[in-house]
């Protein structure tokens, strides 16, 4: 009988044949591991939640997606698709009659659905990047490959039974100041016409009615087990629970006035061209205790040391009319954010970087070109700090 199992190291859900006990190697990682047996699995899982210490199996896809954001602070801005398996680029069906202008990151109803104490938002809109591709005469995916970012994006959405360009934007929330364990997340999944069915839809996230929530699916999304609901014949929202659900559907689209005072002051520091953004609340990151937890998970402890002195981070992809990437950065106090903000100038000199700074915070603008890769312009920056 086939038994689901993940693996401890790098958190490849695989499935095998083997019982319980014996040993098995990841076909992601190769490292080897012994399948647990059901009561070391429910061992692991109560004294994580007692201890407040994370570890494999159930509870390791959520903290493992808050590690992930967690890196996304200083740079990986494509972490969100760790959890799908790279796949060969497809080609995008072209909708000549859908718009591809770029909506502002405050504009966005995803962002202004996520809850009051969201402290960490992504979001990415295809459709900005589906006209660049077609204007520089690129497959989508091939174009994000030269960028060193996982075709498996655009191939995501294409499994999703629906054109890339009719996805109007997707975005992720969590809450790193909540006291629950895991820490909450949200996504909202916005279309820009209702679909006339969308059993694919569902299908492509696995979704199975909830018999005792109608209206209600239990579903998957990025290989974390969520609940999902369809809000409108647009809008489809996830949530790590229902109660979470609850408070993602509770929201109106009325604006960001709701959300905390740091995520508000990161969204605008963003680019009002942003197709491919994360923006963070204020606080002192490197002692915020989820994210010690998630770094240890994640198995990157000198993150920490990184984000001391720095307050929030906001990092994005942006058209004008060009490529580029865009770093804000908020810093203690006024002379911090001038010496960063020099720092930052000279790590990206080559590349044509422009820094400059105001109040406590540092803005970096460097020209994006392909193929060129933007996880090594990150790296660099992160160096330089």
């Amino acid at each position: 009988m086939m038994a689901r199992v993940y693996c401890p190291f790098c958190n490849t859900a695989f499935e095998t044949e083997l019982p319980p006990g014996q040993r098995t190697t990841c076909p992601r990682c190769d490292e080897s591991f012994a399948i647990p047996t059901q009561a070391q699995e429910q061992t692991q899982t109560s004294a994580a939640v007692d201890s407040g210490d994370v570890s494999p199996q159930s509870s390791r896809k959520p903290w493992l997606i808050v590690s992930i954001l967690s890196l996304l602070l200083v740079g990986v801005a494509t972490a969100l698709l760790y959890f799908r398996d790279a796949q060969q680029p497809q080609p995008i069906v072209q909708n000549e009659g859908v718009p591809a202008a770029t909506k502002p990151p405050i504009m966005l109803a995803g962002v202004r659905l996520m809850p009051a104490n969201t402290s960490i938002i992504a979001a990415i809109q295809p459709s900005p990047l589906l006209q660049y591709a077609k204007r520089t005469n690129k497959e989508p995916g091939a174009l994000l490959a030269e960028m060193g970012l996982p075709a498996s994006l655009f191939t995501t959405l294409a499994n999703l039974g629906i054109p890339a360009e009719q996805v109007d934007h997707f975005a992720i929330g969590v809450s790193m100041n909540a006291a629950e364990l895991p820490p909450p997340i949200y996504a909202v999944l916005l279309l820009r016409t209702e679909l006339k069915e969308d059993s694919d839809l569902r299908k492509a996230f696995q979704a199975t009615p909830n018999p005792d929530k109608p209206g209600r699916f239990n579903a998957e999304l990025f290989g974390l087990g969520m609940t999902m609901t369809k809000r409108d014949g647009k809008t489809y929202l996830f949530a790590s629970n229902d109660k979470n659900l609850d408070a993602l559907n509770d929201r109106k689209p009325e604006g960001i006035d709701h959300l905390r005072p740091g995520v508000r002051e990161t969204l605008g520091e963003l680019s009002p061209a942003s197709f491919l953004w994360i923006a963070t609340d204020s606080e002192e990151w490197n002692k915020n205790t989820l994210l010690s937890v998630a770094a240890t998970v994640g198995k990157q402890t000198e993150l920490l040391k990184k984000l001391e002195g720095i307050r929030a981070i906001g990092l994005s992809l942006s058209i004008e009319p060009d490529l580029q990437l865009r770093l804000a950065v908020r810093t203690p106090d006024e002379t911090t954010a001038k010496s960063l903000s020099q720092k930052l100038g000279e790590a990206t000199e080559k590349d044509k970087g422009e820094s400059d700074s105001h109040d406590a915070w540092v803005q970096l603008r460097v020209p994006f070109e392909p193929p060129q890769n933007i996880l090594k312009q990150i790296r660099k920056v992160a160096e330089a700090k």
